[in-house]
């Protein structure tokens, strides 16, 4: 749904990238979507993935290695972050947004949860776009 809001509102271009093992569910996904998206899961070794994400206007991305290298990289991360403090684990950029869940268990440093309700699924789609619309009118309409 935010990739959705994304394309629609913001004019994005998505790229999908992760791990080989997260491959066929991220193709699912990317196909199931209703628009044109380009799907690099599995596909990239660590350089490339830094030349991809340097060259990227925007990361939205959970509490992941990628989240570190895009900011090294100098792209404005969007962190989604639930069970880790984003004060200790956060992006060290200052092209940043950290979104986290406003209620419940977050920071608790699980990584599997055993909540009923888990912190991440807290951050809806139109309340994380809400969020990041005025830093991604400033992201497109520049550069």
């Amino acid at each position: 749904e935010l990739g959705r809001l994304l394309v629609q509102e913001c004019g994005a271009r998505l790229i999908w990238t992760g791990a080989k093992k997260e491959a066929p569910y991220i193709a699912e996904l990317a196909g199931s979507l209703g628009y044109p998206s380009l799907d690099l899961a599995g596909r990239l070794n660590l350089r490339e993935l830094a030349a991809l994400l340097g060259m990227a206007k925007m990361l939205v991305t959970g509490d992941t290695g990628p989240m570190h290298i895009g900011a090294a990289m100098g792209t404005f991360v969007v962190a989604l972050m639930g069970s880790t403090d984003p004060q200790r684990h956060g992006p060290f950029t200052e092209r940043k947004l950290i979104l986290t869940a406003k209620e419940g268990c977050r920071h608790c440093g699980r990584r599997r949860c055993d909540k009923e309700v888990d912190c991440l699924t807290n951050l809806y789609p139109h309340e994380v776009f809400k969020r990041i619309q005025t830093s991604l009118r400033d992201l497109f309409s520049t550069n």
